[in-house]
């Protein structure tokens, strides 16, 4: 069941900038970076399950209300599954560690 809260004033403000602005993915930073070692998908999901679950910023919606009101939307539990996306590219392109570089760019 999903709980009505109140945004704080960096929420609201940062909510008023993306409306005056129109982009949506200003606050985005994508990266990729390089693990030496095996990578266990299973643990990294269940830790990033963890930290969504601890901190409520990482589960709020923003949805306005029909008085054009702003208001903050707590999603009790988000599945990492949804957000989450990887690409392993040690075997997409052989052993060349600078070809696999320049594609984890792409």
């Amino acid at each position: 069941m999903e709980t009505e809260i109140h945004l704080s004033l960096g929420q609201r403000r940062f909510w008023a900038l993306d409306k005056i602005d129109n982009v949506t993915s200003a606050y985005n930073m994508p990266f990729a970076f390089r693990i030496a070692g095996a990578l266990d998908i299973g643990n990294l999901k269940k830790s990033l399950n963890f930290i969504i679950m601890r901190h409520e910023v990482l589960r709020t919606l923003i949805r306005v209300d029909e008085a054009g009101v702003s208001k903050g939307i707590l999603v009790p539990h988000v599945q990492i599954d949804e957000v989450f996306a990887y690409k392993d590219l040690t075997e997409e392109i052989g052993s060349k560690q600078k070809d696999r570089e320049v594609k984890a760019r792409m």
